[in-house]
């Protein structure tokens, strides 16, 4: 009978909560779409008045929702000229602003060196009459090799190993213990 009346309470709370959720929803929603090709603008950033961020748009270009005390709303996205939304305009037209990069060049350089990277392990034993030891090593090195005598930014210093990482363990057993 408990769990019966339990029940009953949990879904007329439920039903007051979804009755209720229009009223108390923060506010106003708009949607951003680009002035020339009408789709909508995915992951722009709206700022409100108070300069606060308030979202960003959703895959469909929705705004978040706001009231009428954040407005104007800043909307920014990369590739588009910023834009303001007032009150009233539940459509934002954002119109396109394409970046002009400098120009560069690309050009091949000869550099006849060949980087090594290796992983290397060592291992070690010893015995004695009840006891064995068991020492690794393991390394991450890195070595430069040249075809040439020389190459313009290699230096003799940069053909000889290098240790990037290291780890070292020991084990140590007789017939009472294993450190592992």
């Amino acid at each position: 009978m408990l769990t019966k009346s339990l029940h009953s309470y949990g879904l007329l709370l439920a039903a007051l909560i979804t009755s209720l959720s229009p009223f108390t929803s923060r506010g106003d929603t708009a949607v951003v779409i680009d002035r020339t090709d009408r789709k909508p603008i995915v992951g722009a950033s709206v700022v409100s008045r108070q300069g606060l961020i308030m979202g960003i748009s959703d895959e469909n270009g929705r705004l978040p929702s706001f009231t009428k005390t954040d407005l104007p709303l800043t909307v920014r996205s990369v590739g588009f000229r910023e834009a303001s939304l007032n009150g009233g305009v539940d459509t934002l037209l954002m119109d396109e602003e394409p970046y002009v990069l400098p120009e560069f060049t690309v050009t091949s350089g000869e550099r006849p060196v060949v980087k090594i990277v290796a992983y290397v392990r060592e291992y070690c034993t010893g015995a004695m009459a009840g006891d064995t030891l068991q020492f690794y090593s393991e390394y991450m090195m890195r070595s430069f090799v040249t075809g040439k005598e020389k190459a313009k930014g290699f230096h003799d210093s940069d053909a000889k190993p290098k240790v990037l990482n290291s780890r070292r363990y020991c084990r140590y057993l007789n017939e009472k213990r294993d450190s592992v």
